[in-house]
């Protein structure tokens, strides 16, 4: 019994320690971390966590943005959100910090992880535990270490993409419209249902796995629907 107590506070001291060294945050209450980095163990917990750090490094983006790119609009903000929230380079991101390092799949667990949205999923859980454990101050601040690097090597002039939610919003605001979302959804259903309504009368639906996802494709259905038909007429 001696034994296996000894073991096991070496290892939770390891992992804490492993934690602090790649991140920068010494966690208090490792259950939570244990909910990251087990995702497939943990789902319902994991699912939650993600939730809430996709909240948190959105708002992040947003603020840094904002600081340091004053000439940027709220469509060019919106744009750059979405690209820098995104699966896609929210994995790039997790890999390259090694997160799936951290990680302990069961056997059930089939599929190859790097291959997977695993890696992003598990940034935005990471977040969500260190807000729970240490507070949103902290947080934040284990957000900017992470992904700070990257935000300065954007070349905002030319990395913008074509943002449909952030087109459209622009697009409201320079003709007097107004243009909300209502998206239907729990975190762990992987599928979420976006209607745009313009002046509270409901125009255009998108699905997706992610909130963000089915808000963009209501979007392109309404850009190519109406402002860009209008256009050509």
């Amino acid at each position: 019994m001696l034994r296996s107590f000894s073991e096991n506070f070496r290892n939770r001291f390891k992992q804490r320690w492993d934690i602090y060294r790649r991140f920068g945050v010494l966690p208090n209450k490792i259950r939570y971390y244990d909910w990251v980095f087990k995702p497939d163990r943990f789902r319902h917990h994991f699912d939650r966590l993600e939730l809430l750090g996709d909240t948190v490094i959105g708002n992040v983006i947003v603020e840094w943005f904002l600081k340091n790119y004053p000439s940027l609009s709220e469509g060019q903000i919106t744009a750059l959100k979405s690209w820098l929230a995104s699966r896609k380079f929210l994995n790039q991101v997790a890999l390259k910090h090694g997160f799936l390092d951290l990680a302990i799949f069961s056997k059930r667990f089939k599929i190859k992880p790097e291959e997977t949205d695993m890696p992003g999923n598990m940034l935005e859980a990471f977040i969500g535990a260190v807000q729970l454990d240490r507070g949103i101050t902290t947080a934040r601040k284990v957000v900017l270490n992470i992904m700070e690097p990257f935000f300065r090597d954007v070349d905002v002039e030319h990395a913008l993409p074509f943002n449909f939610k952030g087109k459209v919003l622009e697009w409201a605001r320079k003709h007097n419209k107004v243009i909300y979302f209502q998206t239907e959804g729990e975190a762990g259903s992987r599928s979420f249902k976006a209607t745009l309504f313009m002046n509270d009368k409901p125009q255009t639906t998108g699905w997706g796995q992610r909130k963000r996802e089915a808000e963009e494709l209501a979007a392109k259905q309404f850009w190519e629907k109406y402002v860009q038909r209008k256009d050509a007429k």
